[in-house]
């Protein structure tokens, strides 16, 4: 008795004392993003936009236009207040320390969720590896998008825990959803990642599981959720006309996948991978397929997806590389 008590203090020792692969990569892209300088023409903006909300309140029209006339809404008014309140707090370095801690939590988050699909095989760090390659463009800016992409790496935990049937996991997604609609505009992905999720999920039972019909209406709920906003329901709407507005293409980041960029050699590395794996699965487990076949495509389009499409199929590839899931009844 004695003697397994030591050796399991043993191994708690040498957990604490040697971090994790995925902790020494986290912190290879945290620490420079937290001392890195201030840089996205976006965050005087925000920053701007959290001192005007805290001081009077949410504003009708646009306060910075002295010409302005048509209702507007800063729909990263969460990321706004919370830059204003890091610079009132830490100064100049507060917006890059922000980060710093979102990015942290999102890649540990990340780290674990691929390690307990994979049991953390040698074949987790190339993945874990290759999701951190296709945001690489990403790391070291003040951007709203950050807590965007920890929202979806939250959202991919809980399809995880909803794969190994934990039945409360989808029903989260809608006080996720709620949150990440008052952070990101990226919000509408939540959703869309538990309803392709169930629909695949059923694909793969090859019958319609109340489980998933039920996934399918967390799905419905989720989406209204984003109306818990000071916006109310125009906040479900603004995705859908976002994308659907031809403006998007003079931004910049709204481009089609360039393929000479490092994002999009990393996305070309998790589809080959993912193809053999789905031919090695002999095309089961479509309930994480489907995610991030979905979100590849949208890649394709609008490179600015490529975080949530390296995430997605490397849960994918974690889930499939090495075992063959078939869901249960």
């Amino acid at each position: 008795m004695l003697q397994r008590l030591q050796g399991k203090l043993k191994k708690a020792s040498k957990r604490i004392l040697l971090p994790s692969f995925g902790t020494l990569i986290t912190l290879l892209v945290v620490v420079p993003a937290a001392f890195s300088l201030n840089e996205s023409f976006d965050l005087m903006f925000n920053i701007a936009t959290g001192r005007d909300i805290l001081l009077h309140g949410f504003p009708a029209t646009d306060p910075f236009s002295i010409t302005a006339a048509s209702p507007w809404f800063p729909h990263e008014w969460g990321y706004s207040v919370l830059s204003a309140l890091v610079v009132k707090t830490l100064g100049g370095m507060g917006p890059a320390l922000l980060i710093a801690a979102v990015l942290s939590s999102e890649l540990l988050l990340l780290w674990w969720t691929l390690g307990r699909a994979s049991n953390f095989s040698a074949a987790t760090c190339i993945f874990f590896v290759l999701a951190i390659w296709g945001q690489d463009f990403a790391w070291t800016t003040e951007r709203a998008y950050h807590l965007g992409h920890l929202m979806f790496a939250m959202g991919l935990f809980l399809v995880y825990l909803h794969h190994r049937e934990k039945s409360f996991a989808k029903w989260l997604f809608i006080p996720l959803v709620a949150l990440w609609a008052n952070l990101h505009g990226s919000w509408i992905i939540g959703p869309a990642l538990l309803g392709s999720y169930s629909v695949g999920r059923m694909i793969d039972l090859r019958k319609i599981n109340r489980s998933e019909v039920m996934g399918l209406f967390a799905s419905f709920l989720a989406f209204c959720a984003a109306s818990l906003s000071p916006e109310s329901f125009h906040t479900c709407l603004y995705p859908l006309g976002f994308l659907g507005g031809l403006y998007k293409q003079e931004i910049a980041e709204w481009h089609p996948l360039v393929l000479s960029n490092g994002c999009a050699k990393a996305i070309l590395v998790l589809v080959t991978l993912s193809v053999i794996a789905a031919i090695r699965s002999r095309g089961k487990n479509w309930a994480l397929f489907f995610p991030a076949l979905g979100l590849t495509l949208v890649t394709l389009l609008i490179e600015r997806f490529s975080p949530f499409a390296s995430m997605a199929m490397a849960l994918y590839l974690a889930a499939t590389w090495k075992t063959d899931i078939t869901p249960s009844n």
